[in-house]
């Protein structure tokens, strides 16, 4: 089992895609949107390690994609 922490600033988006998917526990949003986020990243074509190995934070790819699938920006 693994244990995570929400920012206080996701909080609000959490619950806000929680009413929409009809869930309460964000728990299961979380888990929802990271499922999502394997999908989508499924659907993509292969890049080049080049472009992976530009990017400074790897969490950048994952808050990049659902920030655009769900209209959330930093």
């Amino acid at each position: 089992m693994m244990r995570v922490s929400i920012r206080p600033y996701l909080h609000d988006w959490v619950n806000e895609v929680g009413q929409q998917m009809g869930c309460e526990d964000a728990t299961e949003v979380v888990n929802h949107l990271l499922r999502e986020h394997k999908r989508l990243i499924a659907q993509q074509p292969t890049t080049t390690t080049s472009t992976t190995a530009s990017n400074s934070n790897p969490n950048d790819s994952l808050v990049n994609v659902l920030s655009n699938e769900f209209g959330v920006w930093q």
